[in-house]
């Protein structure tokens, strides 16, 4: 499921879950035909993992740091063209104030809403995940197109570490490339789930 949607070899996937079990931060039991389903979290952490690490080796780390980051919708931005979506807004539209229980909540949306209203609650939040360099953030990304279809403006809901608080760590050098979720790949992830789940019944 996680390697098909994010277009990764399946042992590259399977590296990053053996890491992630281990620290328990995956769902764990029997395997082969008796393992447990994965769970939104565990595709959340999941998620993580392929975007905000540069390796294996980060897996447990990275999963920890920027699953806890909160949302922050007093970030700012220079660039006229980025805006950044309200607090109010935003809890209206997602579930969750961390970014891994933001991503649990998308990835729950067939789960929970069933095929045709998870289908309409993606059509009316298209948004994408990137995870920056530099500075330890993350932004769920909403395009505004104009009447040609071009996109004019971005809604940003950033999530962000305190700076400021004890034992807040920042990554030297930051990551080395800037990694993204597209829209289609986080519907896919929820629909996939709920397949998944379908099939056990």
């Amino acid at each position: 499921m996680i390697a098909a949607a994010f277009s990764v070899e399946e042992k590259t996937v399977t590296v990053f879950a053996r890491a992630l079990k281990e620290a328990r931060l995956l769902t764990t039991g029997a395997r082969g035909v008796n393992a447990p389903d994965m769970t939104p979290l565990d595709a959340a952490r999941m998620t993580i993992a392929l975007l905000a690490c540069d390796g294996p080796a980060q897996a447990v780390e990275r999963v920890k740091l920027f699953g806890q980051l909160r949302y922050s919708p007093h970030s700012t931005t220079s660039q006229a063209w980025r805006e950044i979506v309200g607090q109010d807004e935003f809890a209206s539209r997602f579930g969750g104030d961390t970014l891994e229980e933001v991503l649990a909540f998308i990835y729950s949306a067939y789960l929970d809403r069933g095929l045709d209203d998870a289908s309409r609650w993606f059509d009316e939040n298209v948004v994408s995940l990137t995870v920056q360099p530099g500075d330890v953030r993350a932004e769920l990304v909403a395009w505004v197109h104009d009447a040609n279809g071009k996109i004019v403006r971005e809604r940003v809901m950033p999530f962000q570490g305190n700076r400021h608080a004890e034992g807040f760590v920042t990554i030297p050098r930051g990551l080395l490339v800037e990694r993204s979720a597209a829209p289609a790949t986080l519907s896919l992830v929820s629909v996939e789930l709920w397949a998944d789940a379908r099939a056990e019944d």
